[in-house]
């Protein structure tokens, strides 16, 4: 699971006329990792509290019940659920530097967390209770904006 932003910042042409590749990527690139680190920290930090009980239409089929029953028989899960934390430690970003200029990727290499925090996958259970990809990309849109721009000005300015 990856968080992918594509956005349009005002002065970047000008910056890279000004400046060659590398220069403007070295730029570019304090920004960039503010941005994920913040992205990141976002996702990562606000756990939901425990489930509430008891577990309002947890188990709506016959093969979810039967799974369930199954699955606590062989000690896969317990009772009361108890979080373990790994969902946040999975998170994890990167920079590259790429022909057409720097890529940032926020991400998550745990296998259900698109079910858990991705708002194209999210599992209904988790609606609502947990943060998704699309509301950091919203909440934080602005405040990335700014950081490239106030970046670019600064180059833009000596």
């Amino acid at each position: 699971m990856a968080i992918d932003i594509t956005m349009e910042v005002t002065g970047i042409g000008e910056l890279f006329r000004k400046l060659d590749s590398i220069s403007a990527n070295e730029i570019l690139r304090k920004p960039m990792e503010a941005c994920l680190i913040d992205l990141q920290s976002y996702m990562a930090d606000d756990y939901p509290g425990p489930p509430q009980r008891p577990y309002p239409n947890m188990l709506w089929t016959a093969k979810q019940r039967r799974y369930f029953f199954w699955a606590l028989k062989k000690g896969l899960i317990t009772v009361p659920y108890v979080r373990t934390g790994k969902l946040g430690q999975g998170w994890s970003w990167k920079v590259s530097t790429e022909a057409n200029g720097l890529h940032g990727t926020v991400g998550n290499n745990l296998g259900y967390a698109p079910y858990v925090q991705s708002k194209a996958k999210q599992a209904l259970i988790h609606y609502g209770n947990w943060r998704t990809d699309a509301q950091a990309v919203e909440e934080k849109r602005d405040e990335i904006v700014r950081r490239f721009r106030d970046a670019i000005a600064a180059a833009l300015a000596k």
